[in-house]
């Protein structure tokens, strides 16, 4: 199904629009397609001209049928296309947010539906947040406010591109509600102490940063994918529950106990990632380098995470 036949859906379920006009859409979105690729289809009826020898007046009458034909064909293909541009005309949004002095410390919530997203840290030209969301139909919800000594920024946008940049002078909690989008965080260089992923069939790829000791990961996951790069030498805890999925925890050394496991060093490393993970019908991928140097999987070490484009103005 097409990206903008999810929003149509989407906007059905909040009631936006009826469940009549959503097929109407729907089928005419189909059309459009369809039209590209084997061209035009359109319910016209077929005008007949009589086998008659009548000359020239012959040619004037085929004339007129070809342009009667391509008239109405040019009318419904405007009609559907106008029907769909009430909903699908794709513009992009700038994102950026301001916060005022001495506040060094934020929890952003991001809600994704059915698009693409990538984050990494560096210089926000001063500001906390600075992005863009691409070619979406509608405008993102951006909300900030400060409370209790901290930022908190809600980002929510569907379908489209949101490329975004995050300040590395902050220290973050981070939300990240994902249904069936791509995301790739690149945390590596930003302070990120508490992290929520709820993931419901999407795909989340994602580093963890070095300048934070103790990391909390909390993830649910259902019909999805999950792929976490721990830092080098850091201790781990990983807490499993769910049904009908997978993880590779076992090339690791990691045996699960009573659906925990532990790295040995936990205990003794002041360094640390701890992870709960509860998962239906999904898969949960760890990047690990363990206390001493000795690694598994080095094969995936050229997969890296997606970087995130320059073009943030």
């Amino acid at each position: 199904m097409s990206r903008e036949s999810l929003k149509v859906l989407e906007m059905v379920a909040e009631g936006k629009i009826s469940p009549e006009d959503g097929e109407r859409l729907i089928r005419a979105l189909d059309n459009k397609g369809e039209s590209r690729a084997r061209g035009f289809s359109v319910d016209i009826p077929e005008i007949r001209i009589p086998k008659l020898d009548m000359g020239q007046l012959g040619e004037v009458c085929v004339e007129l049928k070809n342009t009667i034909v391509e008239g109405a064909k040019m009318a419904s293909g405007q009609l559907k296309r106008g029907r769909a541009k009430r909903y699908f005309d794709f513009k992009d949004y700038p994102v950026s947010v301001d916060v005022p002095e001495g506040i060094n410390r934020c929890k952003l919530n991001l809600e994704m539906r059915a698009g693409r997203l990538k984050l990494k840290g560096g210089d926000a030209n001063g500001k906390v947040i600075v992005g863009k969301v691409k070619r979406v139909p509608d405008p993102p919800v951006l909300i900030s406010d400060v409370r209790d000594g901290h930022a908190e920024i809600t980002l929510k946008h569907s379908l489209g591109r949101c490329n975004l940049r995050l300040s590395d002078a902050f220290s973050y909690n981070i939300n990240v509600d994902n249904a069936a989008a791509d995301a790739g965080l690149d945390l590596s260089s930003l302070k990120v102490e508490n992290l929520e992923l709820d993931n419901n069939a999407g795909n989340i790829v994602m580093s963890l940063s070095e300048l934070v000791e103790r990391v909390k990961v909390n993830v649910k996951n259902n019909a999805g994918n999950v792929r976490i790069r721990v830092p080098k030498d850091y201790g781990l805890k990983v807490t499993v529950s769910g049904s009908l999925s997978s993880h590779n925890l076992e090339k690791y050394g990691l045996e699960l106990e009573d659906g925990v496991a532990v790295s040995p060093d936990w205990d003794s490393n002041s360094r640390g990632v701890e992870i709960t993970l509860r998962q239906n019908v999904a898969h949960f991928q760890l990047d690990w380098k363990r206390r001493g140097g000795s690694s598994v999987g080095d094969e995936d070490e050229t997969d890296e995470v997606p970087m995130v484009s320059d073009d943030l103005e």
